[in-house]
Parts: structure tokens; sequence; C-alpha cells
């Protein structure tokens, strides 16, 4: 788990994770929190298709395989999750994110950035976080700028970031 002074990051393990796909609500009981994440239909299709079928192989370290619940401590609240798109390849790894819409524009995803890149600059496997956005999503590309992310390429759909760590 990663902490700041307002959030914990809580890497989901592989039971949990598997309990969170099934029932958001029995997981938030058993950590104790006061409101479940609803998943909606994309982040559930990203459990059922990406990440359940890769976070019990051995071969695989799981936290880039697995959500990543950013929890509240005041209200005790899923806000948001991120997750990776799996392990490093050449130093290089991207990330993706969401916040649970009555969450939005209170800067939880800046501070999960912070945390997760904080994480990333200890790890000897990591050189670099990428991350992509919609054209239209400025709250988005403003969590990114605030923690250093910067354009390295872009289309009429999606702009790509990354940091160096």
């Amino acid at each position: 788990m990663l902490h700041s002074d307002r959030i914990t990051l809580v890497p989901l393990t592989p039971g949990d994770l598997e309990i969170y796909a099934d029932s958001p609500a029995k997981l938030a009981c058993q950590y104790g929190l006061s409101d479940p994440a609803t998943l909606d239909h994309e982040t559930l299709e990203a459990l059922n298709e990406c990440l359940l079928p890769n976070i019990k192989n051995p071969t695989r370290e799981f936290l880039f395989y697995t959500m990543w619940l950013v929890v509240d401590h005041n209200i005790k609240t899923v806000v948001a999750s991120l997750c990776f798109h799996g392990e490093p390849e050449a130093g290089i790894v991207e990330i993706g994110y969401g916040t649970s819409e009555k969450f939005r524009n209170k800067h939880y995803i800046t501070e999960a950035l912070q945390l997760i890149i904080g994480w990333a600059k200890k790890r000897t496997d990591i050189r670099i976080i990428t991350a992509e956005t919609e054209a239209e999503n400025l709250p988005s590309q403003k969590a990114l700028r605030n923690n250093r992310f910067y354009i390295y390429n872009q289309n009429d759909h999606s702009i790509f970031w990354k940091i160096d760590v």
C-alpha cells in the first residue's frame, strides 16, 4: 500500500481482484469501506479480459496486472482506481486510471499519480511511465501535467504522455 495524507493506494491481491470483479460491495466490506466502488462496463471488461487472466501467472508480477484502488482516508471510500497495462518492457510501463463520477475534479488522480511515480522511482525496471488521454479530457490532462508528464505524441482522438522516472 502507498499512502499520502489524504489517500491510500491499495493494490488488490489476486484473490481480492476476483472478489472485486464479482462483487465490489463484498470487497468494500472486507476492507471496512463505507461505499463500494462501482465497476463500469469498460473497467469490468478490462478486469475479465486483461487483468484476471494474467494476475495468477507465476511468471508475472501481479502488481502490473491488478487494480490499485484509491481510497480516501476520511470517508473510507474508493474514489478512483488505476492499473498498469502490463509489465515494463524496455523500462517503459503504461498506466490507466479513472475516477468515480461523484469524485471527479477533486485531485484524487493527481495524488495517486504522485504516489505511483514515487513507487516507480524506487524500482530498477521502470524508467518511463506513459499514459493516454482522450483529446477532450482536460481534467485527466491536468492531472498528468501537474505530475510533470509531457506530451510525446497525439492524433485527432488521443494525446500520449510520458514521464521519465
